[in-house]
């Protein structure tokens, strides 16, 4: 019976991995992220790869059906190039180039020797490559990224992009009508005209001789010689910038840019057309080489499988605020914003499904299980559903915005909202009853009850409001000052804080007796507030901030978010599990407590990872050796150990305490094991996972 319980578990954590290999704060909507990406590549038909503003890079292995987010550092990303699914290079800020050989689970970093911004990547081959940047930037280099050379273009404009067709013979392109050419793999480049100061963005060559540039305000060039001459396409799009060209054989090209703009060609070039996208964001790179997908502004993805009739947007959920979110468990959660949407998740955050529209904007929501919740907003309307949201409510409009709401069981909840006014119900939000917490008319942005008898509400001008009776009488608590609170939160009658503008953290230990600051060295607008404990707790604000302390906010620091929107709410079930939300659809989540921020290790040139991960083993099948490779963001005990598919152990791979970084093992299998599935499991810091491996004798 053990056994096969740990099959079933070994199952389980197999197909679980994409929910859990994830760390640090991690997209769950939009899906799958919505940071601009500047450039795509495929390099085979399956494994593809995307990379963008705060250190975005997302990731496919199933040809686009799904993505996977990494981040490396916050600098914005630029270029991207694979060879193989397995070997490539990343280019941005600051004369950044990363290199992987593990299909992008770990980066190492590469010695530009420059400072320029890098804007695009070109490898012909596992060794031969160039780069393009700021101030006529191009570097070459012919052991992979090992030792990189400056090349003399004579030029001091930005190179956008490079193209080559051989290990000779390429093109790069930029600003002010730049085009540079070389037969000689860049020991000489030649300036070629097209007539034009236009900037240039984009170059493509299918051979030797015929290729396209792209550039400002719609214009297109051809050329059949080489780039001896180069002739202007009528693209009907003079009002648009065309960032991306890409030819996908002689006859088929394509061109993006500004606006969702897109054009194509099916002869060559003498006649191009407009394509319907489906979106108005900027469209910044174009794949065509065994997929077609577009990439551009706010996270957006494109693809066709049918030359772009139609293309197809494959980011999904919405991008309105979502003020708040609460979770039950750690599976079922619900989320509320703007133009009354309410979102609910019964997978952890991982899909999120629209199940109701409220007539006004929706500002809190609360919930004591997975069948029961409510939630309030404008003009006091607030919505209940008792079946898992398969239904909405609506059971009271009480004709003021209401901004908090706090059930402490299933009978007894609090609404807070402008003009003083506290709203109470004691049958579950059927009836609500007025409270009147006797100060002049403000607004309470925060309401936080412990049992049916003590709470806190805290708002405008530095008001903290305390309860013994339920509501029925209320006393102003002294905090010191004006600020606007705009989040409270107790873990008991006596501990507490709250939040507000210009960087204000209070915390009490008697009650609210006393309220005392705590430093935390930032002036943000903070929107939120929770504990979990004595000690753990996390606050979020204005510009993507999120802090979290470990010694009940006598000290602070800030999380890695990658976004620069609102966060409005914060909701955790551990000292692991959590979820934020805020503008812009913003949803995030994490399962290590928020992560700890990745650094740069100057010794050895790497880039310490934010996630716990366990990689795919390479090769795979082999026979009979192979290597596993993993990272990890905290140093610790790490376990490796080795099953069959009945779940029984056969060995210990690695039992031995690890430093923080990436790790390998080159493993050769019992010669006597047969030809089957195996499945090896890492343990470390209370992390576990699991992947398959196939052996064939």
């Amino acid at each position: 019976m053990n056994k096969i319980l740990l099959l079933i578990t070994l199952c389980f954590l197999i197909n679980s991995i994409n929910i859990f290999s994830q760390s640090g704060w991690y997209w769950q909507n939009p899906y799958p992220q919505p940071n601009e990406l500047s450039d795509v590549c495929f390099p085979d038909s399956l494994n593809g790869w995307a990379v963008g503003n705060q250190g975005t890079i997302i990731y496919t292995v199933d040809g686009g059906n799904s993505w996977d987010q990494q981040f490396y550092g916050t600098d914005p990303l630029y270029g991207v190039h694979f060879v193989n699914p397995n070997i490539g290079w990343i280019v941005g800020h600051n004369g950044l180039i990363m290199h992987t050989l593990n299909g992008g689970f770990s980066y190492i970093l590469q010695n530009s020797n420059s400072v320029a911004t890098l804007y695009d990547v070109y490898f012909y081959d596992n060794n031969t490559g160039w780069i393009t940047g700021t101030a006529g930037t191009i570097l070459k280099t012919t052991d992979g990224g090992t030792n990189w050379q400056v090349q003399n273009t004579g030029v001091a404009v930005p190179i956008n992009e490079i193209c080559f067709v051989t290990p000779a013979i390429g093109w790069a392109v930029g600003l002010n009508g730049t085009i540079l050419h070389t037969s000689n793999g860049g020991l000489n480049w030649t300036p070629q005209s097209a007539g034009t100061f236009i900037d240039f963005y984009s170059v493509d060559f299918i051979n030797n001789l015929y290729g396209h540039i792209s550039g400002s305000n719609g214009r297109l060039y051809r050329t059949s010689d080489g780039g001896t001459t180069w002739v202007e396409e009528l693209t009907g799009t003079l009002s648009e910038d065309m960032y991306s060209v890409r030819n996908y054989d002689m006859n088929r090209a394509f061109a993006c840019g500004s606006n969702g703009s897109m054009i194509s060609t099916q002869d060559g070039g003498f006649t191009w057309f407009s394509q319907v996208t489906g979106t108005e964001y900027d469209l910044n790179a174009l794949n065509t080489k065994n997929n077609l997908w577009v990439v551009g502004e706010d996270g957006v993805l494109l693809n066709t499988t049918n030359n772009g009739f139609p293309w197809k947007v494959e980011n999904h959920g919405p991008r309105v605020w979502m003020f708040e979110l609460k979770f039950t468990d750690f599976t079922h959660g619900w989320a509320v914003g703007d133009s009354g949407i309410i979102l609910h998740t019964q997978y952890a955050g991982t899909y999120w499904e629209e199940q109701a529209r409220a007539p006004f904007l929706l500002t809190s929501v609360d919930c004591i299980n997975r069948d029961t919740a409510w939630a309030v907003g404008h003009d006091g309307i607030i919505m209940r559903t008792i079946n898992g949201g398969n239904f909405w409510r609506r059971v009271d409009t009480l004709g003021t915005d209401l901004y908090a709401v706090d059930f402490v069981d299933g009978q007894y909840g609090w609404a807070a909202g402008r003009y003083s006014e506290i709203f109470h119900t004691t049958n579950a939000g059927l009836d609500w009853a007025l409270q009147n917490p006797g100060t002049y008319p403000i607004s309470y942005y925060a309401v936080k009850f412990v049992s049916r008898t003590e709470g806190w509400i805290a708002g405008f001008g530095g008001y903290i409001m305390h309860t013994t009776d339920g509501g029925n009488t209320w006393n102003q608590q002294t905090t010191g000052t004006t600020a606007r609170f705009s989040g409270i939160d107790f873990v008991d009658s006596e501990n507490g804080w709250a939040v507000g503008i210009v960087g204000t953290i209070l915390h009490t230990s008697d009650g609210g007796e006393n309220w005392s600051s705590q430093i935390q060295g930032t002036s943000e607008l903070f929107h939120a507030v929770d504990f979990i404990d004595l000690n753990n707790g996390w606050v979020t604000g204005r510009n993507g901030t999120i802090l979290r302390t470990t010694d009940g906010g006598n000290t602070w620091f800030q999380q890695t978010t990658r976004t620069w929107y609102d966060v409005s709410s914060v909701c955790f079930l551990d000292v692991n599990n959590g979820w934020v939300s805020g503008d812009y659809g913003l949803i995030m989540a994490t399962n290590n407590g928020g992560g700890i921020v990745s650094i740069e290790n100057e010794e050895h040139d790497y880039i310490l990872p934010d996630q716990f991960y366990l990689s795919q083993n390479y090769p795979n099948p082999f026979n009979p050796s192979t290597t596993i490779e993993w990272q990890i963001p905290i140093a610790g005990n790490v376990k490796i150990i080795l099953y069959n598919c009945l779940g029984e152990q056969l060995e210990v791979l690695v039992d031995e305490f690890q430093q923080a970084g990436f790790h390998s093992k080159f493993i050769k299998l019992n010669s006597e094991l047969p030809s089957g599935v195996y499945f090896y499991q890492l343990k470390t810091n209370g992390l576990m996972q699991t992947k398959k491996m196939i052996l064939l004798r």
